[in-house]
């Protein structure tokens, strides 16, 4: 408010004195005890600046501001105008400038030094010289440093595979932090105007088309991520340029939206998966012994990495563990890196126990590519270890003299085969071999098996079996041309898959004799005489074979007694003539001695025989062969 302050005197006159008019003269003032204040208007609490040539604010007071002063600090030290840098001591107070209700401040040449936080303060004081009692301030930064980024996964100069589909990347400004980070990819590295991805389809771009990030975390640094085009669109073995456009959040930085750097990165696309190869076992493969696993790759992009195995034990169902270990007791599948090259890898010492085995291959290349497809035959095999030799059996001939080595003009000739565990036979071969009292010679298979290859030839005399339901039942069936009374051995072996051999023959020695033994009448004797009585009926006997040697025994001979005028036949059962024929036999009714025979049990006699009739008597032998003999 304001008050007029006025005075009137009166002088020593009498009367009491010539006294003065108020209000003519006095003196008129304003009382005020309002702060006044001052606001920093222009800047913003926390920003930072890329550019600031001068700032202002305003000021009121209720009365009126006479002036506003300014201080500038930076660290302990404060801004001196005369200097123009932050040489003075704070708070270092300076005059605004303009009126103070709408005061401002601008420097001839900015004094700010990137990378540093300021704290302006603005004070007021007004006409009745009361001074801003809490002082107004505004932090901020300056920065004109370009923010920074970097590709991370993969590496600029690395790959990208076909199922990476996302890259990642990291972005940092010291100062202001950062806005934005935009890419761009070109399908030309060398020369990218012109070859620009245009995010919808094709590279055609004749300049840079950005998208945004697909994450974007703040960190230390800032982490983002971004979707590449599709696999469909990318080629592989190219080299691409990424370019990055990363802002920072200084006002208004050099692109009018903060501070901008471009970067450039390249990478090589390789979305074609590679595929180890196995060539050692083959599949179906049987093996005996140790033996080096071994393979190449083949690779459609831009090379080989590594190539890793896993072989897995069927019978255990564990998987192969590396030395030191050296065992099946690992989880499945285990992987292991392969030795060698990825064109010609190798997997040696592993120790293997007899079973079925599968061994899978998987490649990788050098942009991380890694096969997920193993085709039987090609990067997986199965195979067969098997170190135990099959067993066979000679069934056939079992007897030691036998007649049927041929049946219908073909040897009969037979057994059966096994492989125990996981072994598979592969073939059963087998030998004959003929002794004929002067040389033993084997059955050529180069020559309808004659008997005509010598004891040094005797490997030479292997031949196939004809097999029957797999191995388990074989035979022989051929014209093997056998002689009655020769001696053979016939020989079986077995070969199964794995190569081992049957460690022990199955052989069968018999005597081969077809041929009859002969009987002679000595009583009635041989051919047409005459007789009185039929006591007895004698002849002699003896074993046949075709060439004479090995003559076995005459087991049995049987007498037959016919009525040539009536074509009957004695019974020595029933002792009587009958139409039916009719044998007496041994022992009954004939009795053996070493080479002869006598029949004298239920002949006959002379009320049974008619004087003048003729008759007929014959004997037949038979021999110690099988199946009943000759």
């Amino acid at each position: 408010s304001s008050y007029f302050i006025t005075a009137s005197g009166g002088d020593n006159s009498d009367s009491g004195g010539n006294i003065e008019i108020f209000g003519v003269k006095g003196s008129t003032f304003t009382y005020d005890i309002h702060v006044p204040t001052a606001t920093i208007g222009s800047l913003v609490e926390g920003r930072v600046y890329s550019a600031l040539s001068s700032f202002s604010g305003t000021s009121s007071d209720n009365v009126g501001v006479s002036t506003v002063d300014v201080s500038i600090q930076t660290g302990a030290n404060c801004y001196v105008p005369a200097s123009n840098n932050f040489s003075g001591g704070c708070p270092g107070w300076f005059k605004a400038q303009g009126d103070p209700t709408t005061w401002s401040y601008t420097f001839a040449t900015p004094p700010w030094t990137s990378g540093l936080t300021y704290v302006v303060r603005s004070s007021a004081t007004d006409l009745a010289l009361n001074k801003q009692v809490v002082n107004s301030s505004v932090t901020f930064s300056y920065d004109v440093l370009k923010p920074t980024s970097a590709l991370t996964v993969p590496l600029t100069g690395g790959y990208v595979n076909g199922s990476l589909t996302r890259l990642t990347g990291t972005a940092e400004d010291a100062t202001a932090g950062v806005s934005s980070v935009w890419l761009a990819i070109s399908s030309n590295s060398g020369t990218p105007n012109g070859a620009w991805w245009d995010g919808s389809g094709a590279f055609n771009g004749s300049s840079p088309v950005y998208g945004s990030t697909a994450t974007y975390t703040i960190n230390t640094p800032d982490v983002w991520t971004w979707d590449r085009p599709s696999n469909a669109f990318m080629e592989t073995g190219k080299t691409y340029l990424i370019r990055s456009r990363t802002r920072d959040l200084s006002v208004p930085g050099d692109s009018a939206q903060g501070n901008e750097r471009l970067q450039d990165f390249t990478v090589i696309f390789d979305s074609a998966v590679p595929v180890a190869t196995i060539a050692v076992p083959a599949n179906g493969d049987f093996r005996k012994a140790g033996f080096t696993i071994s393979g190449g790759m083949n690779e459609y992009g831009v090379g080989g990495s590594t190539v890793h195995v896993s072989i897995q034990s069927m019978v255990g169902g564990g998987c192969y563990r590396p030395a030191p270990s050296n065992d099946f007791a690992g989880s499945c599948p285990g992987y292991f890196a392969a030795g060698g090259s990825t064109n010609s890898w190798s997997v040696g010492g592993v120790t293997f126990s007899d079973g079925q085995y599968v061994v899978v291959a998987r490649a990788s290349d050098v942009a991380g590519n890694y096969q997920t497809s193993f085709d039987l035959g090609v990067s997986s095999n199965v195979f067969t270890y098997d170190t135990t030799a099959p067993g066979v059996y000679i069934s056939t001939p079992i007897a030691v003299r036998t007649k049927n080595l041929l049946v219908g003009g073909y040897s009969l000739f037979k057994g059966t085969s096994s492989d125990s565990g996981s072994g598979e036979i592969l073939r059963i071969e087998a030998r004959i071999r003929q002794y004929d009292g002067t040389d033993f010679k084997y059955a050529n298979p180069g020559n309808s098996l004659a008997f005509d290859l010598l004891e040094s030839q005797s490997e030479n005399a292997w031949f196939t079996v004809a097999q029957e339901v797999g191995w388990t039942n074989w035979s022989v069936s051929s014209a093997v041309p056998f002689i009655s009374g020769n001696d053979y051995r016939f020989e079986a072996r077995g070969l199964d898959k794995a190569n081992n051999y049957s460690s022990v023959y199955s052989t069968r020695t018999t005597i081969y004799d077809y041929t009859a033994p002969v009987t002679t009448m000595t009583l009635p004797s041989q051919g047409f005489v005459y007789v009185s009585t039929l006591g007895a009926v004698s002849g002699s006997m003896s074993d046949q074979t075709g060439n004479g040697r090995n003559l076995g025994s005459v087991l049995s001979v049987g007498v037959q007694i016919k009525r040539l005028s009536d074509k009957s036949y004695w019974s020595f059962v029933d002792q009587n003539w009958g139409a039916s024929v009719s044998t007496g036999t041994s022992p009954t009714y004939v009795s053996l001695h070493q080479d002869s025979f006598t029949a004298v049990v239920n002949l006959p006699g002379a009320d049974k025989l008619i004087s003048g009739s003729s008759y007929f008597i014959t004997a037949s032998g038979g021999d110690n062969s099988d199946s009943g003999g000759n």
